[in-house]
């Protein structure tokens, strides 16, 4: 039996990969672990789903409630705020990490460093922290649908071949329209993928395609200016790779991210490969395919793909968007506010040495954002906020 943890099980692409160990590799992989920050409710349920040995949780209150849920169990309840992978998680054949935000930069370094195989969906651990990944970005299996189909498309040819990768983006809930007194709830509601709120409103500001074009140049070790940006609504082609032959390999599949999860566990699997699990196909006979270029003047947060200030742009749109979700910043000044942030504070990246320099870089650069509430960053950027 082969031995997974899931970190951030109760999110999204957590979910999804409960649902794909719990269907297909139960008489295969041993689930150690899970953890969740505070929907408690759901990690009950998916604990007495897949016995693991042990759960983490991050919330104090929530840990409480587990621990005496899971009491009869056999199931070690652990209250961890921040997991480190350590010696509870070093058996490992493979972490899948679904946590949000650069809060996944740890655990995934422990592991990779350990040569623990990690599936993940987190674009910030590579934005931020893709220079202290690099040596180890061999032992990072992608999992966003984009990634996953370079990845696959990758394996035709050695790298040396390629001559440039495109990704697709469906454009978000606001393509091609007219985009006034735009509500939390409208930025939300993607046409195609159910998301947590953050990736929902970073596609919505096209600042997800951004971050993974960034997670694209660490991962494949190709320039940015080799990795181009295709709108496409359809989300049937989630990536694309140019050779140097003059051939364009597409990857073709359903809006799923099972595809992806399952691919990832298949390779741990002996025979895992032959077997069929079926999410669908596409009926390219009946389905349009369409494509438009992604313009700056449409999406103004496309002009951040020129930044070297990676850990600033992450921190500063982690900021945007939690003021936005919170009532405190118009989504129309999202880009602004990104911009202003970035010219408010750098860093030499020559001085990220460590996993501690990152997070340093990355508080300084919201601290700096935050510093000013009183003064015309904050009124110019803010004017939702009672007072201002």
């Amino acid at each position: 039996m082969k031995k997974i943890s899931i970190l951030g099980s109760t999110g999204s692409v957590g979910c999804q990969s409960v649902d794909v160990v719990s269907r297909f590799y139960r008489d295969a992989i041993k689930v150690d672990a899970l953890s969740c920050h505070s929907n408690h409710a759901l990690l009950i349920q998916q604990a007495r789903l897949l016995s693991p040995q042990k759960v983490f949780v991050a919330d104090e209150s929530s840990y409480r409630e587990v621990k005496t849920a899971l009491c009869s169990q056999n199931i070690e309840v652990i209250l961890d705020r921040e997991i480190e992978i350590g010696n509870a998680l070093c058996d490992n054949d493979m972490l899948i990490v679904s946590i949000s935000g650069i809060a996944a930069l740890n655990p995934i370094y422990s592991a990779i460093s350990r040569g623990i195989k990690v599936a993940t969906s987190n674009k910030e651990s590579l934005v931020c922290g893709g220079s202290l990944l690099l040596p180890f970005v061999d032992k990072i299996i992608p999992l966003d649908s984009e990634h996953h189909a370079v990845a696959r498309l990758l394996r035709s040819k050695p790298p040396a071949f390629v001559s440039g990768i495109t990704l697709t983006a469906s454009g978000g809930p606001f393509f091609r329209k007219r985009k006034r007194n735009i509500t939390v709830a409208c930025a939300l509601a993607h046409p195609i993928w159910k998301m947590g709120k953050k990736n929902s409103v970073d596609s919505a500001t096209m600042m997800n395609k951004v971050l993974e074009v960034i997670e694209a140049h660490y991962l494949f070790r190709i320039p940015k200016e080799k990795i181009s940006v295709l709108i496409h609504p359809e989300a049937l082609i989630h990536g694309m790779v140019d050779f140097l032959d003059g051939s364009q390999h597409a990857f073709i599949s359903l809006p799923d991210m099972r595809v992806g999860i399952n691919n990832a566990l298949a390779g741990l699997v002996e025979g895992g490969y032959e077997k069929t699990y079926a999410y669908g196909k596409v009926p390219l006979a009946t389905r349009k395919f369409t494509f438009y270029a992604a313009k700056e003047e449409e999406f103004q947060a496309l002009k951040f793909l020129k930044t070297d200030q990676e850990i600033v742009l992450s921190a500063v749109n982690d900021l945007a968007v939690e003021d936005f979700l919170a009532g405190k910043l118009d989504f129309h000044n999202i880009p602004d506010f990104i911009s202003s942030g970035l010219d408010k504070f750098q860093y030499n990246k020559a001085d990220v040495k460590n996993i501690g320099d990152v997070f340093s870089i990355y508080d300084k650069a919201q601290c700096v954002c935050k510093s000013d509430n009183s003064g015309s960053f904050f009124k110019k950027y803010h004017p939702l906020v009672s007072g201002v």
